[in-house]
This record gives structure tokens, sequence and C-alpha cells, in this order.
């Protein structure tokens, strides 16, 4: 399903699973209507199999997708939110730079929301505040670039610092491998959860590959 941009020009997306997603609950709840058609009678298997299926999809669709959303103050992906006075750089990553991102240079510390059932893509945002135990935000989206280009507008225009170029998924930007930004040394970890994502009970509570 297509993602929405706002008249307003700030940035809007929803991440919905492709097609094949929606097959698991429907082949599912056929499996389930043909073992109650072949007990009870073809009357109870078409019952069974029929609202098990809308059940599934009205709770997926309620569920599964997820809202990527930059405010003028703050930048939401799913139920989290980190306000944009604490972002610093922002790298927008091709799929491969993504896979290595959530592999091989991933850091645990790192906030992850990932729909890889959605896109391959992703945004890599780097997190300024000291007393945020996540070096980074792994976001992703089918749009990276916007994305990477709206965070960093919105940023600038929160800090006064005005506009910025549009950013670039040129693995020159940061590290060749997809490795997080370099940012400033981080300082020692506070004891409370994660100050902009409380819901946050362990690094990449938000991941659903």
């Amino acid at each position: 399903m297509p993602s929405e941009q706002p008249a307003s020009g700030r940035y809007h997306e929803v991440l919905w699973p492709h097609w094949w997603f929606w097959l698991l609950p429907t082949t599912f709840a056929a499996a389930l209507g043909i073992a109650y058609g072949y007990a009870y009678g073809a009357g109870a298997g078409w019952l069974v199999g029929l609202a098990t299926a809308a059940l599934l999809l009205i709770w997926l669709g309620l569920a599964v997708p997820t809202r990527l959303e930059v405010g003028p103050n703050v930048f939401r992906a799913g139920r989290a939110a980190l306000p944009l006075e604490f972002i610093g750089r922002v790298r927008a990553l091709d799929a491969q730079q993504a896979f290595r991102a959530r592999t091989t240079s991933a850091d645990p510390r790192a906030w992850l929301v990932l729909r890889t059932w959605a896109s391959a893509t992703a945004v890599m945002v780097e997190v300024i505040d000291q007393e945020d135990p996540h070096p980074y935000w792994l976001v992703s989206t089918r749009r990276p670039v916007e994305l990477a280009a709206a965070l960093q507008a919105a940023r600038d225009e929160c800090s006064g610092l005005g506009a910025n170029p549009a950013p670039t998924n040129n693995p020159q930007a940061g590290s060749a491998s997809g490795a997080p930004p370099s940012g400033p040394a981080a300082g020692p970890e506070p004891t409370r959860g994660a100050r902009h994502s409380p819901e946050a009970t362990q690094p990449g509570a938000e991941r659903l590959d």
C-alpha cells in the first residue's frame, strides 16, 4: 500500500507488509476451516474459516502497519518518539548498507524499528542526547533519501540553523560498511531506561523482521 505525504510537507509514511504477508493468516484460516468442516460438516467449516480469517486480518491490519512521521518538534517511528533537538547526523541506507547495519556492523545498544517485510532500505539517525543509552536509531523506510532529508530539514528548522544540503546514501557520508556514525564519546549509561522510548525494556524491542 503506498505511503502518504501530507499537504503540510512534513514527512509521513505508513509501512504496510507486502502482499504475500497476508497469505499467512488466510492460509491458517483455510486450514482451520477445512479441519472443522471435516469434523463437523461444511457449514461449520465455512463459518470457522471465514470468522478466523476476518478476525486475523482485522487484528493484523490494526497492529502491523508502522507509522513514520516527522513533526515540528519530534520524529516518531512506531510507538517511539525522538525530539528533533537530539538528532545528529542522518544517513540514508540502501538495501546492502541497511543489511550490514543490522547484522555485521550492528551496535547492540541501537534502537531498532525494523520492518524488513515492508522495506529492505532504512535510515540511520544519530542520537546526540548523552542521557539516552541508544547511540542511534535504525528505522526501516521505503523512501530513505526523502526521510533523511525531511529529518535534517526539520532538525535544522527546530534549531534555527536553516537548510542543509540534502543527505545522500553515498557510503562516504559515513562508514562504507554501514556502521553507525561516529558521534561524541558516550557518557556513563543511565540507570533508567531509554529517555525517548520509555516502552523499551531491551535493545531492539521494536524489531519485527
